[in-house]
């Protein structure tokens, strides 16, 4: 008689599955930068807190956000066809959090100027208008591409977002003549400069920041 090996117990066991804390856990060890996504509705100036916010291309030049799914904010955005990006500065942390919260009137009281794609904050390091491009399932969120149209930058220290807590960049000394103290290349290239972060007190992630690397 011939023994037929059981061919079941060489398969491999499949992935196990992940946790929603490990994998927050895992993820908020990325330090990422907090940007405010805004556009002019029929409703008025909206915008929300996005941590998600990467470039995707050179030529055409494009960029993403990941949006959460059920982000009242961003259905609104949507339906305009085209949002404003605004980088924020270290000294920007309480945007971060107020553009984070679901409450509505958002811009109340907020300096900004009018953009192509929408609202840009006053004092952010940077501004991108952008028309959006197409919008793409992800799981619980929408990853979404837009082509830039307009931008601007400043010099100054970014916001930062690590493990559940804001803080700044620190760039490390350098001997190259063409960096400057913030960090700043001449000709508009940035220096090499060191993650650290200053911490300013635990944030538990709002329900209007986007972006899965977010601490619940």
């Amino acid at each position: 008689m011939t023994l037929v090996p059981d061919r079941t117990s060489m398969v491999p066991p499949g992935p196990a599955a992940i946790s929603g804390d490990d994998y927050r856990d895992v993820l908020g060890r990325f330090a990422s930068g907090p940007v405010i996504i805004a556009a002019d509705t029929e409703s008025g100036p909206v915008g929300f807190t996005c941590q998600s916010f990467f470039s995707v291309s050179l030529d055409p030049p494009l960029v993403a956000i990941s949006v959460r799914r059920g982000s009242t904010t961003w259905e609104q955005i949507k339906t305009v066809g085209r949002l404003s990006v605004s980088v924020l500065s270290d000294e920007q942390h309480d945007l971060a959090q107020r553009f984070g919260r679901a409450t509505a009137d958002k811009l109340a009281g907020v300096g900004w100027t009018p953009g192509t794609g929408g609202p840009q904050l006053d004092g952010a390091l940077a501004h991108l208008s952008c028309t959006v491009e197409s919008v793409n399932d992800a799981g619980d969120h929408y990853v979404v591409i837009g082509r830039v149209t307009d931008l601007d930058a400043r010099h100054g220290h970014p916001l930062l977002f690590f493990r559940g807590r804001f803080g700044r960049f620190h760039p490390r000394p350098t001997s190259d003549p063409t960096v400057d103290a913030s960090g700043e290349r001449e000709g508009g290239h940035t220096g090499w400069g060191s993650a650290a972060v200053t911490r300013r007190g635990v944030n538990r992630a709002p329900a209007e920041v986007c972006g899965a690397v977010v601490p619940a």
